[in-house]
This record gives structure tokens, C-alpha cells and sequence, in this order.
């Protein structure tokens, strides 16, 4: 996700650079069969796997922290930035939100589009 989001055009926004770097990550939920999707709910309904999911998203914030800071003009050196935290969680919580929603539907949606929907509330 690191390599995907450095990858993007570099003016663009870093919220949309975010959204579009998430397709690898829900590609890989997606390109599994049922199994997955009920593994996920099973994590996402679970206190301690839920709490283990939140540390691998914590350790994903640090990754990805130094790009969404240049894209913001802040220093990546300076952890001070509320703005560059504030990016990187909405967005992980988003992707937290989509999986819930996903894993806990009977028919579910495509998670892509579960997660632009998630991805979108936070501009309105």
C-alpha cells in the first residue's frame, strides 16, 4: 500500500492518492472467495482480533505518514502535523467501516464501492 501511494500522480490530493492506494488492499479482500468475507466479520465482530487489526492499522499509519505528509507540503520528519494524522486515520477508519459493512452484509456490495461510499462522508 506504501509503494502503491507513492506511486500516485504527485499533485494529486492526498485523499484521493489515499482512496486509490486502498484499492490494493481491497483487492486482496476481494479477490478471495466467501471464506474471506465471513473470516472478516468474524475479526471485525471479534474484541481482540478487532483490537489486532487496529495495531496492524497503526503500524500502516507510520508507513504511510512520511507520503501523505509530502503531499500535504508538512515536513515528513515532523510527527507534529494534526493534519497528516487526521488523512491517514478517516481513511483507515473508512476501510474499517467498509469491512464491517461488507463482511456483515447477506449480499454484499463490491467492497470498492462499499468503501468510496465510506470514503465520501467525511466531505459532506
Amino acid at each position: 500500500m506504501t509503494d502503491a501511494l507513492a506511486a500516485r500522480p504527485p499533485g494529486e490530493a492526498p485523499w484521493a492518492a489515499m482512496r486509490r492506494a486502498l484499492d490494493v488492499l481491497i483487492e486482496q479482500y476481494e479477490g478471495h472467495d466467501e471464506r474471506t468475507r465471513r473470516l472478516t466479520q468474524l475479526v471485525m465482530s471479534t474484541l481482540a482480533l478487532a483490537a489486532r487489526h487496529r495495531e496492524k492499522n497503526a503500524r500502516w499509519h507510520e508507513l504511510l505518514r512520511p507520503e501523505i505528509a509530502r503531499r500535504l507540503g508538512a515536513d515528513p520528519a515532523d510527527d507534529s502535523d494534526p493534519r497528516v494524522h487526521a488523512v491517514i486515520a478517516a481513511a483507515l477508519g473508512c476501510v474499517e467501516a467498509a469491512l464491517t459493512a461488507w463482511s456483515a452484509s447477506a449480499r454484499p456490495q463490491p467492497l470498492g464501492k462499499i468503501l468510496d461510499r465510506a470514503m465520501a462522508a467525511p466531505a459532506n
